[in-house]
């Protein structure tokens, strides 16, 4: 199992992740016209196994708090329930700390129990419900990990 920041120069693998993101999150996942920005600009880190991608977290920083939010977060299904999740989300966790960074932040369906409990379970604590975030009837919790 490897961890690390995917490069630019990475674009099978960058369409990959955009594939996959379409496949699972529909219009919302974050598709290769915004992947790159994420790549140059913001963090993006992959869990592989054997070189396959099998989690994938998107990240950005705020410019007005030392706050980073995670953008987007997933793990192939065929490897879900397997604690790579958790041990992606605790590389992020560790990586932002080190980078001065002073609260991790998220948005997720309130529907979606699985991610709700693993953010939970790494010390997130639910902060707001945010209503028709993303369109009608498209709610989302905000949910926040003070790190300083």
């Amino acid at each position: 199992m490897e961890i690390r920041e995917l490069l630019p120069s990475e674009k099978e693998r960058i369409n990959d992740i955009a594939e996959y993101e379409e496949l699972i999150f529909g219009d919302g996942g974050i598709g290769r016209w915004t992947i790159m920005p994420f790549v140059r600009y913001g963090k993006v880190y992959v869990l592989l196994e054997n070189e396959e991608i099998v989690s994938v977290a998107e990240i950005m920083r705020t410019f007005d708090t030392k706050d980073a939010y995670i953008y987007g977060f997933f793990t192939k299904e065929k490897f879900s329930r397997k604690g790579y999740g958790s041990v992606l989300l605790n590389f992020i966790i560790n990586e932002m700390e080190k980078s001065g960074i002073e609260a991790v932040t998220l948005t997720v369906d309130p529907e979606n129990e699985k991610a709700v409990n693993l953010y939970l379970k790494h010390g997130f604590e639910k902060a707001e419900l945010l209503t028709e975030e993303y369109g009608e009837n498209e709610d989302r919790l905000y949910m926040r990990l003070e790190l300083a």
